[in-house]
């Protein structure tokens, strides 16, 4: 999931298990806001501002890479079929730069699904899809943007979904093939949509939550049901589904859910952190926040239904 608006840097990175014994890591990112996190299950891709990205096989040691961005900011990642992608790549060490056809805008995500990378731009809600990171088209996305990052678009194997924040605020696009996009209602109105997540095994297969607390769940991602997600007035920035739970992530709290409905707070022994990644893969939760914090748990019960 992203931070609605993208006002708000990453400067670290937290793995967890659901027992909640947390052990601080050294990520190498300094004060330096990490923006993004992706995995193949095998190594780990954290990327953010001033073109900084690094690569771990064990969420411990984590390794500089060059990517050829020099100081800009690498606003989103994905990874599909071997490759890693934030602008084009083939492996976590070498980095080709790809012509995206976006000019001088801010590409702010990207997502996979189905055969096409799909991505989106700030300020003016263009979208470029692609079938092999080297040829861009340019697609109509019925004019909401800019958007948030790639961990706020999902793909749930039939649909692409791509959320607004800060220009048609509470904005939420779908599309089946990425050429015709409709406008679905959020009922955030002028609030931002943070994070979007799939969970396939859940009555309430779909979750958005963003500005101000605000939570909603969907069986079918046209009508939405407002929740209470227990954040107070503080904004949602990250969610994720590990196959049997929901989690979400803002400043200082980090909740869970069987259900998408009821909430339950966790504790992660990490203040003044701004959770704006959720990541789950091999039984770890990977959580990226400011500070410059690597946070690892492999104890604990995990929770179910």
């Amino acid at each position: 999931g992203g931070g609605g608006g993208g006002s708000t840097g990453v400067t670290g990175l937290t793995l967890a298990k659901s027992g909640f014994t947390w052990t601080l890591r050294t990520s190498g990112f300094g004060a330096t806001s990490i923006l993004n996190l992706v995995t193949n299950n095998s190594t780990y891709i954290a990327s953010g501002n001033s073109g900084t990205l690094m690569s771990s096989t064990d969420n411990i040691t984590w390794t500089l890479r060059t990517t050829g961005f020099g100081t800009t900011n690498i606003n989103s990642s994905t990874y599909f079929n071997n490759e890693y992608l934030i602008g084009g790549s083939a492996t976590t060490v070498s980095w080709t730069l790809r012509t995206s056809g976006f000019g001088s805008s801010t590409i702010l995500g990207v997502i996979y699904g189905n055969g096409y990378f799909v991505a989106s731009v700030t300020s003016t809600g263009h979208l470029r899809a692609s079938t092999d990171e080297i040829a861009w088209s340019l697609r109509t996305s019925v004019g909401v943007g800019p958007f948030t990052d790639g961990e706020s678009g999902i793909y749930d194997g039939t649909n692409y979904f791509i959320n607004g924040a800060s220009v048609n605020s509470g904005a939420l696009i779908t599309s089946t093939d990425t050429i015709h996009w409709f406008l679905r209602t959020s009922g955030f109105g002028t609030s931002w949509i943070g994070s979007i997540s799939y969970g396939s095994g859940e009555t309430e297969k779909y979750i958005i939550a963003g500005q101000g607390a605000r939570l909603s769940s969907s069986t079918n991602s046209i009508q939405w049901t407002i929740r209470t997600s227990g954040f107070g007035t503080s904004s949602i920035f990250s969610s994720t589904y590990d196959g049997t739970d929901y989690w979400i992530g803002g400043y200082n709290v980090l909740r869970e859910s069987t259900d998408g409905i009821s909430w339950i707070t966790r504790t992660t022994g990490v203040a003044n952190i701004f959770w704006l990644k959720i990541n789950y893969a091999n039984s770890l939760y990977v959580l990226t926040g400011t500070s410059g914090n690597i946070v690892s748990s492999t104890s604990g019960i995990v929770t179910g239904k």
